[in-house]
């Protein structure tokens, strides 16, 4: 009997294993497919059509999300596994991207269309932006003018206005209180905090001069946060 318990203990430790180790396999499965020329690049649309609400009993914490979250949990876990990944390896060999540069054209793809595959999250735009900065500064001339080409950096410029409007409804919601956390669980308790802090990590030389970034209160909200909250 003793070892029946210790063996229906160990269950869901192994089971917790055998998803971490499966979903591991699916990123460097997708990190492969990015290497595929566009048409056959299959990650996006797998992205824009797995239902994972289905799956509850593999991921208990979901209960804590919105039906549109627990439907596109794969969608999030995937995303930011794949910007984390290649935000630690933002460099693009000519030879992990096939000689052609099919890796930025995949991930833009991904990058260009959040709005599509998960609901609007404020880490994933923050995320992206960093994706974009690390790679121009850590590739090659070539793989920065095809970035050009693709409009990456008119997409990261979009999402530094997303990202400084993200953090204007946080100062304007807590009007310079002290910043509580337990209505953001799923973004984690740092969550409000991190978001402010990241504001002080981008330049705004270039985008300065944009009529959006004047639109948008930008400069208003850059001085706030900085004056208030770093």
């Amino acid at each position: 009997m003793e070892e029946l318990a210790e063996a229906s203990h160990e269950s869901p430790k192994k089971k917790n294993n055998s998803i971490r180790y499966a979903i591991d396999l699916m990123i460097k499965l997708v990190i492969q497919d990015l290497k595929y020329a566009p048409d056959r690049f299959k990650t996006y649309e797998f992205l824009k059509h797995f239902d994972s609400s289905h799956d509850q009993t593999y991921y208990p914490s979901m209960s804590i999300y919105s039906h549109d979250e627990e439907s596109n949990f794969m969608q999030f876990l995937i995303i930011i596994k794949l910007l984390n990944f290649f935000c630690k390896n933002p460099k693009v060999s000519q030879e992990s991207s096939q000689g052609d540069g099919t890796i930025p054209i995949n991930l833009n793809k991904i990058i260009s269309n959040l709005d599509l595959l998960i609901p609007y999250n404020p880490f994933v735009i923050l995320k992206s932006l960093k994706l974009i900065n690390s790679m121009a500064f850590k590739n090659s001339m070539e793989i920065r003018r095809q970035m050009k080409h693709l409009k990456m950096f008119e997409l990261r410029d979009k999402l530094i206005i997303q990202h400084l409007t993200n953090v204007s409804e946080i100062l304007l919601h807590y009007g310079g209180n002290q910043i509580e956390m337990e209505d953001l669980h799923q973004l984690g308790c740092d969550g409000k905090r991190f978001l402010l802090k990241s504001v002080s990590e981008f330049s705004y030389d270039v985008l300065a001069a944009k009529t959006e970034f004047k639109e948008s209160r930008c400069p208003q909200i850059i001085c706030l946060t900085l004056l208030y909250y770093l």
